[in-house]
């Protein structure tokens, strides 16, 4: 049964695209501390392709230690993508960084469930969160290596606003989204997904 495009929920888009892969629904909840080995799991997992192209100290500081994920999970809003089989797939971190100013950082997804539908169900979830916390836009930073996270996030409506730093020796640029009703764009474009999938399903 088709759902209105805008009344999707983005749990029945990730459920319709995971079905084409692997026969597994992946729902996204806040993290709890017992999930800190996966999340970290999931952080080496997705940034291992990089690792050479990272500093030691930025890569350290990007995939998190036992230590440091405790301290993130404390002080900030973590989110976990997991399969029905309790893996986490995915994670994405948000925190209300000053007055209405929201932030992500942390945002990965293992390597075999990239470009499934994912990251646009987490990355829905916490700007819904940050939001409905009273945030009226989001920045994020990221590095040059990771030019298909800086294209996914383009898609979704970040844009660079000029300004450059360092991060641990590399560099580092900031992107912007003015939070509105424009997550019914990204839900409406996920939705378009799920029908193709059903679709590729049917024929089988």
């Amino acid at each position: 049964m088709d759902l209105p495009l805008f009344a999707i929920q983005p749990q029945h888009v990730v459920m319709a695209k995971s079905l084409a892969l692997n026969n597994l629904r992946v729902t996204v909840r806040p993290a709890v501390e017992s999930d800190s080995p996966g999340i970290l799991r999931c952080l080496h997992n997705a940034f291992a392709p990089y690792e050479q192209l990272y500093s030691p100290a930025a890569f350290l500081d990007t995939t998190l230690t036992a230590a440091t994920v405790k301290e993130r999970l404390a002080a900030m809003s973590v989110f976990v993508a997991l399969t029905d089989a309790d893996q986490i797939v995915g994670t994405l971190t948000g925190f209300q960084y000053s007055g209405q100013e929201g932030h992500l950082r942390g945002m990965a997804v293992r390597s075999k469930w990239q470009g499934t539908g994912v990251a646009d169900l987490l990355l829905c979830t916490v700007e819904d969160h940050l939001r409905a916390r009273g945030c009226s836009y989001i920045t994020l930073d990221t590095t040059d290596p990771l030019k298909r996270a800086i294209q996914f996030y383009k898609r979704h409506g970040y844009e660079p606003t000029g300004k450059i730093g360092t991060y641990f020796g590399m560099a580092l640029f900031e992107y912007k989204k003015d939070l509105g009703a424009d997550t019914r764009i990204v839900r409406d474009d996920l939705a378009v997904t799920q029908r193709s999938k059903n679709a590729a399903i049917q024929r089988g």
